[in-house]
C-alpha cells in the first residue's frame, strides 16, 4: 500500500526479510514485522496470534483417516 493511502493516525510498522539457504540449494524466505515496535492490544490481539504449521505426513494421515471413516 502506498504511503499516501495510509491513514494519518496509523502507525506503520517496518518489516525485515529473513533469507536462509537450505542444504538442497533452495532458499527459505519469510517477512517479519518488527515486533518490538508493536504494543499488545493496540496493534494486534494477543489472543489470536498463531502460526499454523503442518507437514506432508500429517496431511496424508488426515486424508487416510477421512477415507477410512468416510
Amino acid at each position: 500500500m502506498p504511503k499516501s493511502k495510509v491513514p494519518k493516525d496509523a502507525k506503520v510498522i517496518s518489516t525485515t526479510w529473513v533469507m536462509k539457504k537450505k542444504s538442497n540449494g533452495t532458499f527459505w524466505v519469510r517477512v517479519n514485522a518488527r515486533g518490538f515496535m508493536q504494543v499488545a492490544g493496540e496493534h494486534y490481539n494477543a489472543d489470536s496470534v498463531s502460526s499454523p504449521v503442518t507437514n506432508k505426513a500429517t496431511i496424508r494421515v488426515v486424508l487416510v483417516l477421512s477415507i477410512i471413516f468416510k
